[in-house]
């Protein structure tokens, strides 16, 4: 999707999220291989 230039903050938040994001995934699959389960 394009995002106009006037939108900086927004795409800011949204890069913000992104990596809030990986973060809980990075998370959830360490939960994941300490239970023991296939990734």
């Amino acid at each position: 999707m394009a995002v106009p230039k006037k939108r900086t903050p927004k795409s800011k938040t949204r890069s913000r999220k992104s990596q809030w994001m990986r973060k809980a995934l990075k998370q959830l699959h360490k939960a994941l291989t300490k239970t023991g389960q296939p990734s």
